[in-house]
């Protein structure tokens, strides 16, 4: 059988490449490793104790209560009136299943995971997209199957909440952000704002990236003298018009304007009161204290988190050196996880999920620093970025998933460092090439140095 030439071969590249470059089949790729990974592990097999709390924590108390005509209340176990605890469209959302699928059964699980396996899959085309805008193809599509293959990314997929599909949409509103500034069409700051209300309805701690994102975009149009006031005040108030039917009602029902959640004292105190170590305190937490679940219902939503910020306000005043040093291990919590145990951490001192959030945190920071050296345009996005979404995690308390919106920028940022860093020889191989060229060059006649130093005299 002749050999395969080169020619021959050239096609069968060409199409290895269009494939793999393909953001569709990156983001089916993406769907089938979650789906595979939910029908083999069986994640949609939730365990019913504690009354099915494992099945979405609050979110599946409200969508219960959704589900049988009791309106959006009771987010803990037990029945306590109407709530503003969550924001409405992830309940929402699974109420929808389960008035489909039944309440707390199986099939509902796997039809929420499915749907948070969907959006968790588009993130790759919202990174691809941001990728496309600043650092080319190839970063572009590798960052994209990162996060595609990341048992991290999939991880998520699987956590009745609304993390998966706040991602996606912080991402696709970044990448609009920097789409704004290049094209600032009429049609894509009406998008923008109507994007921004449904994510603070989803996720409210993703509008600390707002302001960031709006004086970014102001800069960069007045510097091409083209900020289109019209547009920008049409979108503003198209993100209005979205969280209004929330805040309305909220006022109605629970009588206090309420705007986007009515937990942050509690998220306060979880984190900051006699006895915190930096992390959430849980077991103070109605989801799981009886006790706190009978003075949440007694007491009332608004006035039982009224009385956790008060406490957790008088502790912080009280103990402002003890609040420094939380907040500063909280700083550390955010970007390389919380304490863990494990295999790792008993043999060398960090845990697997340390070390995945350290490497991914450092290329990240590396990946920045490199792109402000490179004077990239979107470089104080990014680092407006990092410094303000963290920053009410860093008062409150952290989880591992907080950092989960933010996490397709930081693969971008240490993608780009890592191609970069491939494309061009580093600085050390150019020294020691540099070394071995001056080391290989012949040595001087006898006697030519001499000549040479007393023409330079005489000169």
């Amino acid at each position: 059988m002749p050999p395969t030439s080169a020619t021959d071969r050239a096609p069968a590249r060409s199409l290895t490449r269009r494939l793999l470059y393909s953001p569709a089949v990156i983001v089916a790729v993406a769907f089938v490793a979650r789906s595979v990974s939910l029908v083999l592990h069986h994640r949609y097999d939730i365990p019913a104790a504690y009354g099915h709390l494992f099945f979405g924590f609050e979110v599946g108390r409200i969508a219960s209560a959704l589900a049988s005509g009791h309106g959006f209340s009771s987010p803990f176990p037990g029945p306590s009136g109407a709530t503003a605890w969550l924001g409405p469209v992830y309940p929402a959302i699974v109420a929808g299943i389960f008035k489909i699928f039944g309440i707390y059964t199986p099939a509902s699980a796997l039809a929420a995971m499915v749907i948070n396996s969907v959006f968790s899959a588009l993130t790759c085309l919202a990174i691809y997209l941001i990728g496309m805008e600043l650092f080319g193809s190839a970063v572009a599509v590798w960052a994209a199957w990162a996060w595609a293959l990341l048992p991290y990314s999939i991880n998520w997929s699987f956590w009745i909440w609304e993390t998966a599909v706040s991602t996606f949409l912080f991402t696709l509103l970044f990448w609009l952000t920097l789409r704004l500034a290049r094209r600032p069409r009429a049609r894509t700051w009406a998008l923008y704002g109507l994007l921004w209300g449904v994510l603070a309805l989803t996720n409210a701690s993703c509008l600390s990236f707002l302001p960031v994102a709006a004086i970014w975009l102001w800069y960069r149009l007045r510097r091409q003298g083209q900020f289109p006031w019209a547009h920008a005040a049409t979108s503003a108030l198209l993100l209005v018009l979205a969280v209004s039917p929330w805040v309305t009602r909220n006022y109605l029902v629970m009588g206090k304007f309420i705007f986007p959640r009515s937990d942050f004292g509690e998220e306060l105190y979880m984190g900051n009161h006699p006895g915190s170590e930096g992390l959430c305190m849980f077991w103070d937490h109605p989801v799981w204290n009886k006790y706190e679940m009978a003075r949440f219902a007694q007491q009332g939503e608004l006035a039982y988190v009224a009385e956790k910020q008060k406490i957790a306000l008088e502790w912080m005043r009280a103990n402002p050196g003890r609040f420094a040093e939380l907040t500063l291990r909280r700083v550390g919590y955010f970007w390389f996880g919380i304490p863990e145990q494990g295999h790792l951490a008993r043999h060398f001192g960090i845990g697997s999920r340390h070390a995945l959030y350290f490497a991914v945190a450092l290329l990240a920071f590396w990946g920045l620093w490199l792109a402000f050296r490179r004077r990239q345009h979107a470089a104080w996005l990014f680092a407006g970025l990092f410094l303000f979404f963290p920053a009410v995690y860093y008062i409150t308390h952290c989880h591992p998933r907080y950092q989960h919106p933010i996490t397709p920028e930081m693969l971008l940022l240490a993608v780009f460092l890592l191609h970069s860093s491939w494309k061009e020889e580093p600085r050390f191989l150019r020294f020691g090439a540099r070394k071995s060229t001056l080391s290989s060059q012949p040595a001087p006649a006898p006697g030519e140095e001499e000549r040479v130093a007393v023409g330079r005299a005489r000169s």
